[in-house]
């Protein structure tokens, strides 16, 4: 998708992401903490973590209903993933 806004049309930053459940959250948070140091400007809060997959970039208001029409229309299989290693 291509982006183009005209003058003044504000965007937003969009991406398709996975979102892991509160059990997983908790454990992604605690090896976080093991592997930053207290005052990293990267550590994220436990609501905010995420895999992000693609990112669509600074979408329009047109731009983003219709990455919101393709994102419902998205199927496919549930899969398993490792995460193996920190960055």
């Amino acid at each position: 998708m291509s982006h183009s806004a005209g003058a003044g049309e504000s965007t937003r930053r969009l991406f398709f992401c996975l979102w892991p459940d509160g059990a997983l959250r908790v454990e992604l948070r605690a090896a976080q903490r093991a592997l930053l140091p207290p005052d990293d400007a990267r550590r994220t809060t436990a609501a905010n973590l995420h895999l992000t997959l693609a990112f669509l970039g600074p979408l329009t208001a047109a731009e983003q209903i219709v990455a919101a029409s393709l994102a419902g229309s998205l199927r496919f299989a549930p899969f398993e993933f490792s995460l193996d290693r920190f960055g």
